[in-house]
């Protein structure tokens, strides 16, 4: 398997996700010291960012691809401004790429 040259990082929203999982406060502490590691990716602007991520999801609504989460948005948002691919873990983030074709998917 072929290792891709990518930048990897994460947004906040999914590392609170990631914690969330930990079955015991040592899973919690182990996925927060390697988690929290990682490269952190922020909207530049949040008011103008949420605004974009509201027009994605008016973009898709309208495509007939909406997900289950609205965080799927914001975080999609994220990808684009910072021209990052996004490691998609759902079939939410495809139903995205196919209206939005900003964002790139892996």
């Amino acid at each position: 398997m072929a290792v891709l040259d990518l930048p990897f990082g994460i947004t906040g929203v999914v590392y609170g996700d990631v914690l969330q999982e930990a079955r015991t406060p040592t899973d919690f502490e182990r996925l927060k010291e390697y988690v929290s590691t990682q490269r952190f990716y922020h909207l530049r602007d949040p008011m103008v960012g949420y605004e974009e991520a509201a027009r994605i999801y008016h973009r898709c609504r309208r495509g007939g691809a909406t997900g289950r989460s609205m965080i799927d948005y914001p975080v999609a948002r994220v990808a684009i401004e910072h021209a990052v691919v996004l490691l998609k873990d759902h079939s939410d983030f495809v139903n995205v790429g196919r209206i939005v074709s900003e964002l790139k998917l892996v």
